[in-house]
């Protein structure tokens, strides 16, 4: 991972934090001192110095460790603050003036899915951008005022909660099962974020979720994609749902950026969202043929 480039301005040193910290990701990650020692090119003994806070560490053999723990943009800044460093990392919403190339790509990729649904998600999974072909989706399957009113969108309510696609997703338990497991590895991607756990908690309480939860298997891979079949009047929409990231990694906001793709599985599903784009979802579902 490349590393912007500013000015570092030392503050009081709290070493003893960075050093809780940095055993913490490393037990995460699943290594040991030695394995990790090796990854950042430095002793052994240093990294035990590290992490009992007998040795004071500096910008650049953070961030070695960062790399190698593979530590996203916005927990090296926390690293940093616990060694006693400024933030490295900015945090940019969306809507700053400063994104406004950022927002026209996104807009224009998202343009050029039509008539494919897609949607930019932040970490949350809070929607902060869609294309027509997404709302048209959207509202066809289910009613989004129901679902959220005029509050925030949250994309794991579209096929877990009872108020959205849920009644018309055929695999529904293999759908909830992938969208738990991507919620989970949320939390152990960010273990100090409190609102990643309240999150996972919010949507374990959902009817008929909870119970779906076995936590993950030991040493398995979630996909970046899941396939979604969709039922409603007659009408099929079999799709299969991808998620790109946005990196930035000099900006903590938009590296967590994932755009959400959904294509077409079956010639009757490119019908249905051709015919979508045609009729701009004027139409009922009843008199697609």
């Amino acid at each position: 991972m490349k590393h912007a480039h500013r000015r570092i301005v030392p503050a009081a040193r709290c070493d003893a934090g960075f050093g809780s910290l940095l055993r913490g990701w490393r037990a995460k990650r699943r290594m040991t001192q030695t394995d990790l020692a090796v990854a950042a090119h430095v002793s052994t003994r240093h990294i035990s110095y590290l992490e009992n806070g007998l040795a004071q560490t500096t910008v650049e053999m953070l961030l070695r460790c960062a790399d190698a723990l593979e530590i996203p943009p916005r927990d090296r800044n926390t690293l940093l603050v616990a060694a006693g460093f400024m933030p490295l990392y900015r945090e940019t919403g969306l809507d700053a003036p400063e994104m406004k190339q950022v927002r026209e790509t996104l807009a224009w990729f998202l343009e050029n899915q039509e008539p494919f649904p897609a949607a930019v998600t932040d970490r949350y999974e809070m929607i902060q951008m869609t294309n027509q072909a997404c709302e048209r989706t959207f509202d066809l399957f289910f009613d989004q005022q129901a679902l959220w009113g005029d509050g925030p969108r949250n994309a794991n309510d579209i096929l877990l909660s009872p108020l959205g696609m849920r009644p018309h997703v055929q695999n529904w338990e293999a759908a909830a099962r992938w969208m738990l497991l991507q919620c989970h590895r949320q939390t152990q991607t960010h273990p100090r974020d409190p609102v990643s756990e309240r999150v996972f908690e919010r949507i374990l309480g959902m009817p008929g979720v909870g119970e779906l939860w076995t936590g993950p298997e030991p040493g398995s891979a979630v996909a970046p994609f899941f396939d979604c079949s969709l039922r409603k009047f007659g009408a099929s929409l079999d799709g299969r749902i991808a998620f790109m990231t946005f990196g930035m990694p000099h900006d903590s906001q938009v590296e967590e950026l994932r755009i959400m793709l959904i294509y077409p599985r079956n010639e009757g599903a490119r019908r249905l969202l051709h015919w979508l784009h045609r009729t701009r979802g004027l139409l009922a579902l009843s008199n697609f043929r």
